[in-house]
């Protein structure tokens, strides 16, 4: 059976064997902000295609992507080689009603000066480009060669950064898997296609939790925990803190969780059937993000009010005090952020 869940959630279950299985899905959406930058005009995604290329490829981030895979190399490229494309096309049709229609004015015009032809074949021929350019960016959702431009764009405006608009959802997001793991899934994927695939790690990226089934037995938990590992490294999170956390402890008798808790004893033990070991998680991953924070005083200029907000969306507990330059403030930021107040740090 499928049934809605939340606003872009859906839930499926299915029943055979003797044994139900309960699959949910939660989409994190942000395609409402690329549509809304989409508005700003032809000119505009084209300079966007210029600033975006240009940060690919000062950064280096696009030649590392080629030498670690071809698909998401193209995938990057294909909305450039697109517009380009469509703007080379718009460019030839341009000139040829421009070429057609000074031919004609020199013919009916014979004695006219040179510029007269051409100025009327000029504004046709502009004409002509932009028009065929409007009809290609209509019926985008064919190809969506505008869309990923704008998308791209988006996710690469901030160098590499969580886009301002984005970061609420990003952080209400993450809530939602972590609660996600105390609501007694077997497991629980954040999956990404495209620019998805950078926010579905650093979504992760602050706290990776590992939660492992302690009634399958040492040797399928080792198994489990190493396919994990194998995973993290591909996609370039293995160096980010996590914790292992054992689930369904309930299953299991008091000589049985004495051995694991010997084997594992980092490991945080719960119960999602029974809430047994919960408070100790949230209590843990809440030590654990506090190590991720470093205290910090920064002076923020009055000419620079905005900084301050992004503060807020990021920082922990910010206290401030209004001086003569500025706004000084004493807060705690995570150090994966720390890279983007350092102009304003003052200790």
């Amino acid at each position: 059976d499928l049934r809605a869940s939340g606003p872009t959630g859906w839930q499926v279950g299915f029943a055979g064997d003797g044994a139900r299985v309960e699959t949910g899905f939660e989409v994190l959406t942000w395609s409402d902000i690329v549509t809304a930058s989409m508005g700003r005009g032809i000119a505009a995604t084209y300079g966007q295609l210029v600033r975006t290329a240009w940060i690919y490829l000062a950064s280096g981030a696009l030649f590392r992507l080629a030498r670690l895979r071809k698909g998401p190399t193209i995938a990057a490229l294909y909305p450039v080689a697109f517009l380009l494309l469509q703007a080379a096309l718009a460019l030839a049709a341009g000139w040829g009603v421009f070429a057609l229609l000074s031919r004609a004015g020199g013919t009916l015009w014979p004695g006219a000066p040179a510029a007269v032809p051409a100025v009327v074949g000029l504004v046709p021929g502009a004409a002509a480009a932009i028009v065929l350019l409007r009809w290609f960016r209509r019926h985008d959702n064919r190809i969506y060669a505008w869309y990923l431009m704008h998308d791209y764009a988006f996710t690469a405006s901030a160098g590499g950064a969580v886009p301002p608009p984005l970061r609420p959802r990003l952080a209400a997001f993450a809530d939602r898997i972590a609660a996600a793991f105390c609501e007694g899934w077997d497991e629980v994927l954040v999956v990404g296609h495209s620019s998805g695939a950078h926010l579905a790690v650093t979504v992760l990226a602050d706290l990776i939790l590992h939660v492992v089934d302690a009634s399958a037995g040492e040797e399928k938990m080792l198994e489990e925990m190493a396919a994990a590992d194998a995973v993290l490294d591909e996609i370039g999170a293995g160096e980010k803190p996590r914790m292992l956390v054992l689930n369904k402890i309930d299953l299991l008798d008091e000589e049985e969780r004495a051995e694991v808790r010997i084997n594992h004893p980092d490991a945080v033990q719960v119960s999602a059937m029974t809430g047994q070991g919960l408070e100790r998680l949230r209590a843990e991953m809440e030590r654990a993000f506090e190590e991720t924070m470093a205290p910090v005083e920064l002076l923020v200029p009055y000419t620079e009010g905005s900084r301050l907000h992004e503060l807020h969306e990021v920082a922990g507990k910010v206290d401030r005090e209004d001086g003569p330059e500025g706004v000084l403030v004493r807060t705690r930021l995570p150090l994966g952020e720390m890279h983007r107040f350092a102009d304003l740090v003052t200790n």
